[in-house]
């Protein structure tokens, strides 16, 4: 898997340079599994292995990792203050769910005078419980 060689092979190699990041974005780890593997056994065990390189990233080389996860579900007034109601899933699931350290959602709202205002909401952190 494409995805699997740049967490375990091209990342590592960027981040022994000598100027190190400090926040790495990987957009959007749904849309590479949902196109790849329709067999959800597969898809759980590469969610798993993804999560698991990821956590060791984060770890050894201490940098934040962001993983944007698209939502799909009726848009149909869904996003109210930002907050997610019960038509709203996140596309990798509760197992991704359950693996996280911060949850985040951010939407966008729009006016009729075409202003659009951005909420970044923290749901879950397991730092401040």
């Amino acid at each position: 898997n494409e995805m699997m060689h740049v967490l375990q092979q091209s990342l590592p190699n960027l981040l022994q340079k000598e100027k190190k990041p400090k926040l790495i974005i990987i957009d959007s780890v749904a849309a590479l599994l949902r196109s790849e593997y329709e067999n959800s056994s597969i898809r759980t065990q590469l969610i798993q292995k993804i999560a698991s390189e990821v956590w060791k990233l984060a770890n050894y080389y201490q940098m934040a990792v962001v993983c944007v996860n698209q939502v799909s579900g009726y848009k149909q007034n869904s996003l109210i203050a930002g907050s997610l109601t019960a038509s709203d899933i996140p596309s990798l699931g509760l197992l991704w769910s359950n693996i996280l350290t911060t949850r985040c959602i951010l939407s966008r709202q729009s006016s009729s005078t075409e202003e659009v205002i951005r909420i970044l909401e923290l749901v879950y952190s397991s730092y401040h419980q």
